[in-house]
């Protein structure tokens, strides 16, 4: 059908009034909330991450309006590239309410990207998974279950328990075990309860319950977790302030202190290492000048400086340390000692904060 011909068509006209919708509702809401997604992935995609529809995408998006009636299926490119014309009027009229979307659910679409990306370098071990699998299936060996991850989040898809051993209470410690794993390791649990293998899904809903999981509905509803019901782990109690977020070890590529080199390069020791490492703060020069002083130098002694909570005392292998006893001062009271320069570790990220690390310990 010619251009002519299409006017007087009126299932053409039908197809461009819908043009409008679609395109609108496709380009201007689906396209804004989608496209840092879309963005994110196509940055991925030198990575081996070639997902054509990502979660949380435009036309993931657009496939949702379209479940939901309120887009159509049918796509007529010439239709709705004449709909596209009237775009940018009706795009300023909607600009506002499109934007207030935005600002609420772009959070919810970047995230969901995130953790497609994630899952991706999980499976292709680029990242450590959250969830240490093979210590659930050497405890639990007939337990047949299927757990993947998406950033912090764990998708158990499958769990089936041997006819035989059904009502014995294998289930029960399998999703305590799981429950314990995602808590130590700060992950939620995300789960559909389905009658797929052979169970009950009320049964199965009242269940999973009983270890914490919610309905992912009406005030718990997480938008960016497509499963039915989720669980998210428990608040860890306080710890000791000695092993609270531990400082870079060498295993993680830390250099100490006597040789720098290894992870800053020899920048850290030539007249720009201010510029290149530094942060602005003023304290920085007379730290950078210490440590160039030490090149080459395992057993000068320096002394470290530690802010502590009121009453504890020492410093502790593994602590926290800096060289500027203002800054320590900033996190508490101040606790000094004299250490070999070979005991103190250090990385390009920060040149007031180090790491104290003696041999063996």
């Amino acid at each position: 059908m010619g251009p002519l011909g299409a006017l007087f068509d009126p299932q053409f006209r039908k197809d461009v009034r819908q043009g409008f919708t679609d395109a609108g509702n496709r380009g201007a809401v689906a396209g804004l909330l989608g496209g840092p997604v879309d963005l994110a992935t196509m940055a991925m995609r030198p990575f081996g991450y070639n997902v054509e529809k990502p979660a949380g995408g435009s036309e993931w998006i657009g496939k949702k309006m379209q479940n939901a009636g309120i887009v159509s299926d049918r796509r007529n490119a010439l239709a709705e590239a004449l709909a596209g014309v009237g775009l940018p009027a009706a795009g300023v009229r909607a600009a506002p309410a499109v934007f207030a979307a935005e600002q609420a659910l772009a959070p919810k679409t970047m995230d969901m990207a995130r953790r497609g990306i994630e899952g991706h370098m999980v499976k292709h071990g680029m990242i450590q998974p959250m969830i240490d699998k093979s210590a659930l299936q050497q405890a639990f060996p007939s337990v047949d279950f299927s757990l993947g991850q998406s950033g912090n989040v764990a998708s158990l898809s499958k769990i089936v328990v041997p006819k035989a051993e059904r009502n014995t209470g294998v289930g029960s410690d399998f999703m305590r075990a799981l429950a314990k794993a995602a808590d130590t390791d700060g992950a939620t649990v995300a789960l559909s309860p389905a009658a797929d293998f052979g169970g009950n899904k009320a049964r199965l809903i009242d269940f999973y319950k009983r270890f914490g999981f919610v309905p992912n509905k009406g005030r718990n509803i997480d938008y960016a977790i497509s499963e039915s019901m989720y669980r998210q782990p428990a608040p860890k109690p306080p710890i000791p302030y000695q092993i609270e977020h531990k400082p870079m070890t060498d295993a993680g590529g830390a250099s100490r202190l006597h040789d720098l080199a290894t992870s800053f390069g020899d920048d850290i020791y030539g007249p720009n290492a201010l510029q290149y490492f530094g942060s602005g703060d003023a304290r920085e020069k007379t730290t950078v000048k210490l440590l160039q002083s030490l090149r080459g130098k395992p057993d000068a002694q320096v002394t470290v400086y530690r802010g502590v909570p009121s009453g504890a005392k020492g410093i502790n292998a593994g602590d926290w340390v800096t060289l500027d006893p203002k800054v320590a001062s900033e996190y508490g009271n101040v606790v000094s000692m004299k250490v070999p320069a070979s005991h103190i570790t250090s990385w390009p990220d920060s040149l007031l904060e180090f790491g104290y690390f003696p041999p063996g310990k």
